[in-house]
């Protein structure tokens, strides 16, 4: 069973400087205490990504295929350890936290159901340089592609209310597919710095 633990929002904030300048980010999410939030095509109304600019033509925050973060829960005890501080909902930036499911477990393509909604797993998180920022350490981009505990991005398939606790439905899984653990690892063998 794979369930929703919390259901996270944030808005854009001073996340620290780089080359001098003030970097925004909207990295910061806390848990949304209502019962139900509206999930619409580009994310979860009351969300905000910052730096949505087009570079190698890709787009580099939100957009239609990275609508919504998804972190697992699972992962919490093992940064607590490695990083001797308090990691809970929201700490990676995600607007899903979720349990029952781990980046070896979901698939590229994975078509998921949260009440009415609909999703699908598009691709894993690559991290940038504002990871470091928001853990205050120049270490996090390296031991995210180390032990590829990244979290998934999902496009929004059917737009609909969506509640902020309860079990996420497997529609649908591709024969062919890659594990998210499988393709975060392949892009960080082939692609170089990517801070």
């Amino acid at each position: 069973m794979i369930r929703l633990v919390s259901l996270n929002t944030g808005r854009p904030a001073v996340l620290g400087q780089r080359g001098g300048q003030d970097v925004l980010s909207a990295i910061y999410k806390t848990p949304v205490p209502d019962s139900e939030v509206l999930l619409g095509q580009l994310g979860i109304v009351g969300d905000a990504q910052v730096d949505t600019s087009i570079k190698g033509g890709k787009q580099v925050h939100g957009g239609s295929d990275k609508a919504v973060y998804a972190y697992p829960s699972e992962h919490f005890p093992l940064w607590a350890e490695e990083l001797g501080r308090l990691i809970g909902p929201g700490s990676f930036g995600e607007n899903l936290t979720i349990a029952g499911a781990t980046e070896d477990t979901v698939y590229i393509g994975d078509i998921w159901q949260l009440g009415e909604a609909v999703l699908e797993v598009t691709k894993p998180r690559r991290p940038c340089y504002k990871l470091n920022l928001y853990f205050g350490r120049d270490d996090m981009i390296k031991r995210m592609r180390q032990n590829a505990r990244c979290g998934w991005y999902l496009r929004v398939l059917n737009p609909r209310p969506i509640p902020t606790s309860g079990e996420f439905h497997l529609l649908d899984r591709m024969g062919d597919a890659i594990s998210v653990q499988d393709a975060f690892l392949k892009k960080a063998r082939t692609e170089g710095d990517w801070a």
